[in-house]
């Protein structure tokens, strides 16, 4: 993904960045490093060696990574931009602000490959199927929420995880869902528009319920916690 090149290239420039500058580029990379390894924690067989993984997703991250601008949607494309934008007025060269900011997505991109490698369909297909899926309820509302949850003890922390690995679960099962109308020839739009009318009384009904958190003053955990249930219910998961 480059992480690593951007690490040292940050701690090796010169003249050196401002103190701002640098601080916010080190918590972003934290930030990306830290969620991706949380990916691989929780979605690779312990027996995998990191040298293999590293071989197997360097190909695909860098292909999704340059897709990325592309496959966004609005609202996404424009929190990057923001992010670019503060990290350059902070005073990173616009350059540098630009191959870090994308690495917020590592996460993400790591599941769009595994998509498509599952789903045998190509990368650049499972990416736009993955940020389509986003907006038929607002699921990076509901992420974007999750992560600024305040969880003060280790419980909250816990529940907050456990919601977080719920929300990626039924993203994924969505995609995967969407897909397989590809599969038979079928092309995003038309995949998309079949899941949608296939399951639109629970999607109308997860509208509903995630409008009514929007119209509060903030999102709560219990808030969240019903929406997660119900996108459970919506790919089939257990509560």
């Amino acid at each position: 993904s480059g992480a690593g090149d951007l690490w040292t290239e940050l701690s090796d420039a010169e003249p050196p960045l401002p103190l701002a500058a640098e601080a916010r580029c080190w918590l972003a990379l934290q930030t990306a490093i830290e969620r991706a390894t949380k990916w691989l924690v929780d979605t690779q067989p312990l027996e995998v060696v990191a040298d293999d993984l590293i071989a197997m997703l360097k190909d695909p991250i860098h292909e999704l990574l340059d897709r990325l601008p592309h496959v966004l949607p609005a609202g996404a494309q424009q929190t990057l931009s923001s992010t670019i934008d503060a990290l350059a007025a902070d005073g990173t060269p616009r350059a540098l602000a630009q191959r870090i900011a994308p690495l917020g997505r590592l996460a993400e991109l790591f599941e769009v490959a595994q998509i498509s490698e599952t789903a045998d369909v190509p990368r650049s297909m499972a990416a736009e199927v993955y940020y389509r899926v986003g907006a038929v309820v607002d699921l990076d509302w509901v992420r974007q929420n999750l992560d600024s949850l305040p969880a003060e003890g280790r419980w909250e922390r816990r529940a907050v995880e456990g919601l977080y690995e719920g929300l990626v679960y039924a993203r994924r099962q969505i995609a995967h869902n969407v897909l397989l109308c590809s599969q038979g020839g079928g092309q995003v739009d038309a995949c998309l528009h079949e899941y949608i009318e296939g399951h639109e009384e629970q999607l109308a009904k997860l509208r509903v319920l995630i409008g009514d958190i929007k119209s509060a003053p903030h999102a709560t955990l219990a808030a969240l916690l019903v929406v997660v249930r119900e996108l459970g219910r919506l790919v089939g998961r257990s509560a």
